[in-house]
């Protein structure tokens, strides 16, 4: 069984979100079942309140970093936070060089906003053009297998419309219940038809199924995930989950990166 590590996201709100009880007796549960997601290098991260583009998840888990996870923080890269710029970057083939008039159509983007973007991107070193042919950092890519999970006690429909949503940037999305509905079936067959995971406590009575998310929102998944753990102190790893030891209650600083929207602004 993987190794399971636990990171607080990198925005702190202000406030607190509010948590039913109910639902937060299901914390273990969750753990349980993030840690026996396969993993190529035997190790999973989650991060519990994650911010997506799309509503923010109980529990994130991302499993088979691999070598990715070091070549973007080895980087030197700022940050993406801005949709604009995730859109447009993740448009830009990585292995191959592309004419940039003919993002416009791709990212449903004007010309003019285009290479507005574009020139962000460059002078970040997201991008490298030659020319009017562009092509992204190699470094800049979707770290890892992405699976987003929402608690509920046992309101299914709800748990999956808000699933659904984290389907938009994450691999994979189920809805895990503190207890079985009497229409069980009829939440099983949803959750099939969906494509959603359905588990009862730690256990999956619907497995989630891969799909390809919007490269987009996925590239800024995967940005806020790297940022969350470089903010934490990775590569230095907190105790394995299991050994009492969290990061719920940790002030997180962002350190000295920028984002791609600050760096025009010389901050």
């Amino acid at each position: 069984m993987p190794t399971l590590y636990e990171w607080p996201a990198a925005t702190v709100r202000s406030g607190r979100r509010f948590e039913p009880v109910a639902e937060k007796a299901l914390d273990s549960d969750l753990r349980a079942l993030a840690a026996r997601f396969r993993s190529t290098d035997q190790v999973v991260h989650s991060i519990p309140e994650f911010p997506g583009a799309n509503g923010i998840a109980d529990l994130l888990v991302v499993s088979s970093v691999g070598s990715r996870l070091h070549a973007r923080l080895s980087s030197g890269l700022p940050f993406l936070r801005s949709l604009t710029d995730a859109r447009v970057a993740a448009a830009i083939p990585r292995g191959r060089d592309l004419d940039w008039r003919r993002l416009a159509p791709i990212v449903d983007m004007s010309e003019r906003q285009v290479g507005s973007t574009l020139n962000r991107l460059v002078s970040a070193g997201v991008v490298i053009r030659h020319g009017g042919l562009v092509r992204r950092n190699i470094a800049m890519a979707p770290v890892g297998r992405m699976y987003a999970l929402e608690a509920k006690v046992s309101d299914w429909r709800k748990g999956m419309s808000q699933a659904l949503r984290y389907s938009t940037w994450s691999d994979a999305a189920g809805v895990v219940l503190a207890e079985a509905p009497q229409n069980i079936e009829q939440a099983k067959l949803r959750a099939r038809t969906l494509g959603l995971g359905l588990a009862v406590r730690d256990r999956w009575i619907v497995r989630p199924r891969l799909k390809v998310p919007q490269a987009g929102l996925r590239l800024l998944a995967s940005e806020h995930f790297v940022m969350s753990l470089h903010a934490a102190g990775y590569p230095s790893l907190p105790e394995p989950f299991g050994n009492s030891v969290t990061f719920e209650n940790l002030q997180v600083g962002l350190g000295p990166r920028i984002s791609v929207g600050d760096a025009n602004r010389g901050t």
